[in-house]
């Protein structure tokens, strides 16, 4: 009975430092990969979730960013960023590698004015796009 209670608390205090250790690694590894990523100016264009497992599930959470460049790459995120960001918002993205790090939105969500740098919702099929077709199912925008 004692020898259980001990290696139970042995077992406790293992796991806790093994918890401790990875975190600082972890706290480590993102101030490193701060310090090396580029930032690029981006707009959020799609955001999708995926879902593994039943009664355990996991949600894992993407957002697609859109570059000047007209190039786009997805990033799998937190769930906190991804609920404070939209589709169309436009903003600062650093990254490291494939490695998502930050992403800082700009006050100026939306050009109204140009329709070649306008975030729109296609009547078509749904999808958001910037300019004036939509990239997925080449509906024209109607202004």
């Amino acid at each position: 009975m004692i020898t259980a209670l001990v290696l139970s608390i042995i077992g406790s205090v293992v796991g806790m430092l093994i918890k401790l250790f990875k975190e600082g690694f972890d706290d480590e590894a993102a101030s490193e990969a701060e310090e090396r990523s580029a930032a690029a100016e981006a707009v959020v264009v799609s955001k999708r979730t995926h879902v593994i497992g039943g009664e355990n599930a996991r949600t894992s959470y993407y957002i697609t960013f859109e570059f000047t460049d007209d190039s786009r790459r997805e990033f799998c995120v937190d769930g906190r960023v991804y609920g404070s960001v939209a589709e169309g918002d436009r903003g600062s993205l650093r990254f490291y590698g494939t490695r998502f790090v930050s992403f800082n939105r700009s006050s100026d969500r939306f050009d109204a004015e140009d329709p070649d740098k306008a975030v729109h919702t296609c009547p078509g099929c749904g999808a958001t796009y910037i300019g004036r077709v939509c990239d997925y199912c080449d509906t024209p925008w109607h202004g």
